[in-house]
């Protein structure tokens, strides 16, 4: 045997590094870490390179899944509606209750997400669950014996409504909470002052209470609006 031949034999075989698996990216995991990171900073400063290197994959890989931001973001609304629909108001319930019970729980679900609804008053819910959403606050409003083109605009009311309760909620710094100290107004000054007097009371409640009389506004509002559908009603009949 030829001295090449036998240090060929003597060398010993070594193996090549296996490489370690991928992580197969999904677009339920994609969401999850998105909804983390609008949870965190909000929407504003969800981008598509923090989203992969919050996942540990490259940029890339998240456009297999979201061609771009905008897709992105639907996905994100359609992922939040569908969290709400798993809320369902007691059928027995008044629509005043319904309808409360929807706002409380829609309150609930997006002060987590700043900067979501925001969007989504802007560009609407036109996403499957998004549109289970519209209909089941539609539903309620057409049973109450609103009109239908009402009931589109008391809907459209309640989410400009829940949005600004949202966004006055998810404020930090910038919060007219933290530059509006009661406890540095001369009292004396408060006596000349009667409506900034009664206005103390509305905000020494917690952020909670904003969308809570928001509400109360609104349905006696709606209440007075359907007595008068009643009245003219009765009117007309011979």
């Amino acid at each position: 045997m030829s001295n090449s031949a036998n240090n060929l034999a003597g060398k010993k075989k070594t193996a090549t590094p296996s490489k370690p698996p991928q992580r197969r990216l999904t677009k339920p995991m994609i969401l999850k870490t998105a909804l983390k990171l609008i949870r965190e900073d909000g929407l504003e400063k969800l981008t598509m390179r923090r989203l992969a290197d919050a996942l540990g994959v490259a940029t890339m890989a998240t456009y297999r899944h979201f061609k771009n931001r905008d897709e992105l973001v639907l996905g994100i609304v359609d992922e939040v509606c569908r969290i709400r629909t798993v809320h369902r108001p007691p059928a027995d319930a008044t629509w005043q209750e319904q309808l409360r019970s929807q706002a409380n729980h829609a309150f609930e679900t997006f002060v987590q997400y700043r900067g979501l609804p925001a969007y989504i008053i802007k560009y609407g819910p036109h996403t499957k669950y998004g549109l289970q959403v519209i209909d089941s606050w539609l539903g309620i409003l057409l049973k109450a014996g609103f009109r239908a083109d009402e009931s589109v605009y008391i809907f459209q009311s309640i989410c400009m409504m829940l949005a600004s309760a949202v966004e006055f909620s998810t404020e930090s710094d910038e919060s007219i909470w933290t530059y509006i100290n009661f406890d540095k107004i001369d009292p004396i000054d408060l006596e000349e002052l009667p409506a900034a007097k009664e206005s103390i009371r509305y905000f020494e409640h917690s952020r909670r209470s904003i969308i809570e009389w928001h509400l109360d506004m609104l349905i006696r509002s709606l209440e007075h609006q359907l007595d008068q559908h009643r009245s003219a009603k009765k009117a007309a009949k011979p």
